[in-house]
């Protein structure tokens, strides 16, 4: 992902695994995340990072579509 597109708050994938966004440098490109499965914190570069769009949705248009 793009650093200016990573939010705090925003769920994302990282190495397979749904992980929640808690913050970002965007001076040194990373952030740190908390995997959802154990809560385990990384220190991780943006790029491999992969937005989970179902989860960060503002509607139900993504379900239909559109």
């Amino acid at each position: 992902m793009n650093t200016h597109e990573v939010k705090a708050g925003m769920f994302v994938e990282y190495h397979m695994s749904l992980s929640e966004v808690i913050a970002v440098n965007r001076t040194t490109e990373v952030a740190l995340i908390q995997r959802h499965s154990d809560h385990q914190k990384f220190v991780v570069n943006v790029v491999d990072l992969f937005e989970d769009r179902q989860l960060n949705s503002d509607s139900d248009m993504y379900y239909w579509g559109c």
